[in-house]
């Protein structure tokens, strides 16, 4: 059985921008990233959706929303520029 990091409390981080991609007649978004633990390489798939326009608008927003959690770690000390 597929177990997801969220559950196992995984320490992930994001590598890339949100990506959209068609995966069985469906179109899901997804983030690449690396497992900080072990550096293995780890995808989370963030949602899926009928259209491609509709991944695309949530790509959009996951974009802006990850630009400004990134934004407020920096701001906050948690990571260095």
């Amino acid at each position: 059985m597929y177990q997801s990091g969220w559950c196992l409390g995984v320490s992930w981080e994001a590598v890339r921008k949100p990506t959209v991609r068609q995966q069985r007649g469906k179109w899901v978004v997804r983030v690449d990233g690396i497992d900080t633990a072990t550096g293995a390489k780890l995808a989370r798939q963030l949602g899926t959706f009928t259209s491609q326009r509709a991944a695309r608008n949530a790509s959009s927003i996951l974009r802006t929303v990850l630009r400004a959690a990134l934004a407020d770690a920096v701001d906050e000390g948690a990571l260095r520029r």
